[in-house]
Protein backbone atom coordinates (compact mmCIF):
# COMPACT_ATOMS: atom_id res chain seq x y z
CA UNK A 1 0.00 0.00 0.00
CA UNK A 2 1.20 3.84 -0.63
CA UNK A 3 0.26 6.99 0.01
CA UNK A 4 -0.57 9.40 -2.37
CA UNK A 5 2.36 11.57 -1.20
CA UNK A 6 4.89 8.87 -2.21
CA UNK A 7 6.32 8.21 -5.96
CA UNK A 8 4.41 5.58 -7.73
CA UNK A 9 5.82 5.22 -10.85
CA UNK A 10 4.39 1.74 -11.96
CA UNK A 11 0.93 3.14 -11.75
CA UNK A 12 1.53 5.45 -14.23
CA UNK A 13 0.02 4.18 -17.39
CA UNK A 14 0.27 8.11 -19.62
CA UNK A 15 1.95 10.86 -18.75
CA UNK A 16 -1.23 12.71 -17.88
CA UNK A 17 -1.57 10.16 -15.32
CA UNK A 18 1.65 11.03 -13.54
CA UNK A 19 1.03 14.85 -14.14
CA UNK A 20 -2.58 14.33 -12.75
CA UNK A 21 -1.12 12.43 -9.81
CA UNK A 22 1.57 14.52 -8.93
CA UNK A 23 -0.53 17.37 -8.87
CA UNK A 24 -3.22 15.93 -6.69
CA UNK A 25 -0.05 14.90 -4.26
CA UNK A 26 1.16 18.70 -4.56
CA UNK A 27 -2.33 19.97 -3.01
CA UNK A 28 -3.52 16.98 -0.62
CA UNK A 29 0.45 17.04 0.81
CA UNK A 30 0.70 20.45 0.69
CA UNK A 31 -2.34 20.72 3.26
CA UNK A 32 -1.07 17.77 5.33
CA UNK A 33 -3.89 15.55 3.51
CA UNK A 34 -3.23 12.14 4.29
CA UNK A 35 -4.44 10.56 0.57
CA UNK A 36 -4.63 6.56 -0.66
CA UNK A 37 -5.48 5.91 -4.22
CA UNK A 38 -7.55 3.02 -4.09
CA UNK A 39 -9.48 0.70 -6.61
CA UNK A 40 -9.67 0.85 -10.15
CA UNK A 41 -7.20 2.47 -10.88
CA UNK A 42 -4.85 0.74 -8.97
CA UNK A 43 -5.92 -2.32 -10.28
CA UNK A 44 -5.53 -0.57 -14.29
CA UNK A 45 -2.15 0.12 -13.24
CA UNK A 46 -1.03 -3.23 -12.09
CA UNK A 47 -2.26 -4.76 -15.34
CA UNK A 48 -0.48 -1.71 -17.62
CA UNK A 49 -3.91 -0.32 -18.52
CA UNK A 50 -5.04 3.37 -18.90
CA UNK A 51 -7.92 4.99 -16.82
CA UNK A 52 -8.82 8.42 -16.10
CA UNK A 53 -10.96 7.21 -13.05
CA UNK A 54 -9.14 7.81 -9.73
CA UNK A 55 -10.42 6.75 -6.70
CA UNK A 56 -9.01 8.77 -3.55
CA UNK A 57 -9.68 7.76 0.21
CA UNK A 58 -8.36 10.59 2.37
CA UNK A 59 -7.98 11.13 6.32
CA UNK A 60 -10.93 13.96 6.85
CA UNK A 61 -14.03 15.04 5.28
CA UNK A 62 -14.08 13.98 1.21
CA UNK A 63 -16.71 16.50 0.48
CA UNK A 64 -14.59 19.59 1.55
CA UNK A 65 -11.42 18.09 0.37
CA UNK A 66 -12.67 17.68 -3.20
CA UNK A 67 -14.23 21.15 -3.14
CA UNK A 68 -10.70 22.28 -2.34
CA UNK A 69 -9.20 20.30 -4.93
CA UNK A 70 -11.71 21.16 -7.29
CA UNK A 71 -10.84 25.03 -6.76
CA UNK A 72 -6.78 24.17 -7.27
CA UNK A 73 -7.22 22.71 -9.94
CA UNK A 74 -10.10 24.89 -11.77
CA UNK A 75 -12.15 22.14 -11.89
CA UNK A 76 -15.93 21.22 -11.29
CA UNK A 77 -17.10 18.95 -8.61
CA UNK A 78 -20.10 17.11 -7.56
CA UNK A 79 -21.22 15.56 -4.24
CA UNK A 80 -22.14 11.67 -5.55
CA UNK A 81 -23.49 10.19 -1.92
CA UNK A 82 -23.85 12.85 1.11
CA UNK A 83 -24.59 10.10 3.63
CA UNK A 84 -20.94 8.32 2.49
CA UNK A 85 -19.52 11.20 2.07
CA UNK A 86 -18.63 10.93 -1.61
CA UNK A 87 -17.67 13.37 -3.94
CA UNK A 88 -16.55 13.51 -8.20
CA UNK A 89 -13.94 16.51 -9.23
CA UNK A 90 -13.78 16.14 -12.88
CA UNK A 91 -10.92 17.47 -14.47
CA UNK A 92 -10.46 18.40 -18.51
CA UNK A 93 -7.32 16.39 -19.35
CA UNK A 94 -5.85 16.47 -23.24
CA UNK A 95 -7.31 12.62 -23.36
CA UNK A 96 -10.73 13.52 -22.01
CA UNK A 97 -12.01 13.93 -18.71
CA UNK A 98 -10.56 12.40 -15.37
CA UNK A 99 -13.11 11.68 -12.77
CA UNK A 100 -11.37 12.07 -8.91
CA UNK A 101 -13.60 10.50 -6.57
CA UNK A 102 -13.39 11.32 -3.09
CA UNK A 103 -14.32 8.91 -0.27
CA UNK A 104 -13.32 9.89 3.84
CA UNK A 105 -11.67 6.92 5.39
CA UNK A 106 -13.48 4.56 7.64
CA UNK A 107 -10.72 4.62 10.32
CA UNK A 108 -6.92 3.53 9.22
CA UNK A 109 -6.25 2.64 5.76
CA UNK A 110 -5.96 -1.27 6.37
CA UNK A 111 -9.67 -0.42 8.56
CA UNK A 112 -11.19 1.23 5.33
CA UNK A 113 -10.01 -1.48 2.83
CA UNK A 114 -11.73 -3.91 4.92
CA UNK A 115 -15.41 -2.29 4.57
CA UNK A 116 -14.56 -2.47 0.46
CA UNK A 117 -16.30 -5.57 -1.35
CA UNK A 118 -14.20 -8.59 -1.81
CA UNK A 119 -12.67 -7.82 -5.05
CA UNK A 120 -9.12 -6.18 -6.12
CA UNK A 121 -10.95 -2.98 -5.13
CA UNK A 122 -10.01 -3.44 -1.93
CA UNK A 123 -6.18 -2.55 -2.62
CA UNK A 124 -4.47 0.74 -2.01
Amino acid sequence: MTELTKEMPSLYTSEEAASTIARLRYILSGNDIEAYIVGGFVRDGLLGRTSNDIDIAVAGDAMEIASHVARALDAAVFALSDINQVARVILRGSAGEWHLDFTTLRGSIDEDLHYRYFTINAIA
